[in-house]
């Protein structure tokens, strides 16, 4: 890691904006897999205290992003075996289209609304980038996903769902960037089918998704 100040922009509040530069950092391998993640260094580099810090990498931990050791402190995730990696996708196929039909049955206006608009500022940075950085697409992925999950009104499901997607999407650092546009296009078929309240349509569109996606992410161990 560098030392190189960089102060958190205040349009939230602290804790949510260091945990999302921590978590672009981790995305963008600026901390490497494995390496030793100093609370008063980080704190330094964000211009905040630690408290914040902290904060941000218990959630990060909570999401095997970071790994905390007595003594040591926290380190950055080592990168998913391939057998972890079919695993996730594994247990994702059976969860994620199952929660985006039941989100389909009867959407609430304001999931509807979330997901739609966390649609619209992937394709907007798209746009106007030629393509989603991946620490913005990483984490816009996990809030739709999240969305979805919430959206099937089973908290069993939303709470399974919650802890399967942030890892996955180290590997994305691997695989051409024209995956977020592939991505988009899949995401919008999803959103479209709950908005229309197609149960079927949506868990195909999601089960399709996933498919493609693990053909894509596989490309990381070749």
């Amino acid at each position: 890691m560098t030392s190189q100040p960089a102060n958190v922009p205040r349009k939230g509040p602290v804790v949510t904006e260091v945990y999302h530069l921590i978590f672009g950092m981790l995305i963008s391998q600026e901390i490497p897999p494995g390496a030793r993640m100093a609370v008063d260094e980080i704190a330094r580099k964000l211009g905040v205290s630690q408290t914040p810090v902290r904060q941000a990498l218990a959630t990060l931990e909570a999401e095997g992003l970071v790994t905390r050791t007595h003594l040591v402190g926290y380190r950055a995730g080592e990168l998913m075996t391939r057998r972890q990696f079919d695993d996730l996708f594994a247990v994702r196929a059976f969860l994620e289209p199952q929660a985006a039909r039941l989100a389909a049955e009867k959407p609430a206006p304001e999931r509807l609304a979330e997901m739609r608009s966390t649609q619209s500022e992937m394709t907007y940075e798209a746009s106007r980038n030629g393509v989603v950085p991946y620490g913005t697409f990483a984490r816009h992925d996990a809030e739709l996903h999240s969305a979805i999950a919430e959206a099937s009104r089973n908290e069993a499901l939303r709470d399974a769902v919650s802890r399967l997607n942030a890892h996955v999407h180290l590997f994305r650092l691997y695989v051409d960037r024209a995956v977020t546009h592939d991505a988009l296009d899949e995401h919008e078929e999803i959103v479209s089918a709950i908005e229309h309240r197609d149960p079927r349509r949506a868990a195909a569109a999601m089960r399709a998704h996933l498919r493609r996606s693990q053909k894509r992410l596989r490309s990381a161990f070749e």
